[in-house]
């Protein structure tokens, strides 16, 4: 493609010597200066860019082909995104965050020979944030002692905002309002499992009872199981974005 300039105001050659261009050169001429005034009305002189009212998005073109700028029928210029029929731009998230997911192991599964008491994950508890619901699973056994006799493991879920009396942190027993996604139950003190009958759970933290910046679940059992019939616990959370 050739581009051929031509002089400010004319449509020659300097000397009124017509020139003659070959299909598909370009032409470039100055256009007389418009002063544009804000907020007056638009002057005909100049050069005003112009692209394709429609009110519908037309069909695809091949790939390589020229495309028009096209506005709806306001002249509002259309950008990728806009919904002409809601009269919006819409965002579409590659990977959403209400599909988001992430499985964390509080305590391994792991065999008990001792009158264990502690917390899962540890002490200083399990950090919520950015998260907003989670689940527990949970699988306990409380297994046999040396006698043999029945032990038993109990459960109780803790949160905490983080406040501190003194140095430590105060942690509420919140397990009253985990909801039993196999029986739909609440309102319940502990869960726990006696001798070797395990006791399996799904407890859902419930709407809106996430809103804390630390969980942790705490264990203890009322004697020490022994090898060949210790005792077990395992829990895994999985965390939802949204």
């Amino acid at each position: 493609m050739t581009f051929i300039p031509l002089p400010k105001g004319t449509d020659t050659m300097p000397g009124s010597v017509p020139v003659t261009v070959a299909t598909d050169d370009t032409v470039l001429k100055d256009v007389p200066n418009t002063i544009a005034t804000h907020d007056a009305a638009v002057k005909s002189m100049g050069p005003q860019t112009v692209v394709a009212a429609r009110s519908a998005l037309p069909a695809a073109v091949a790939e390589g082909d020229a495309v028009r700028a096209i506005a709806d029928l306001y002249g509002r210029l259309m950008l990728a995104g806009y919904d002409l029929t809601a009269d919006a731009l819409r965002e579409s998230e590659v990977n959403p965050l209400s599909e988001q997911y992430v499985p964390i192991t509080l305590i391994d599964d792991q065999a008990v020979i001792a009158a264990a008491v502690g917390s899962a994950p540890a002490a200083a508890g399990q950090a919520v944030a950015p998260y907003k619901d989670a689940v527990l699973q949970v699988y306990l056994l409380g297994g046999l002692d040396a006698v043999p006799a029945d032990r038993t493991v109990t459960i109780t879920v803790k949160g905490t905002l983080g406040l501190l009396v003194g140095a430590a942190t105060e942690w509420v027993d919140i397990t009253r309002r985990m909801v039993n996604l196999e029986t739909g139950v609440d309102d319940v003190a502990s869960f726990s499992s006696t001798g070797n009958t395990a006791t399996s759970l799904l407890l859902s933290f419930g709407s809106g009872n996430l809103n804390l910046t630390h969980f942790r679940v705490d264990y203890e059992w009322d004697g020490a199981p022994v090898v060949g019939t210790p005792g077990k616990i395992v829990i895994l959370v999985r965390f939802r974005a949204l």
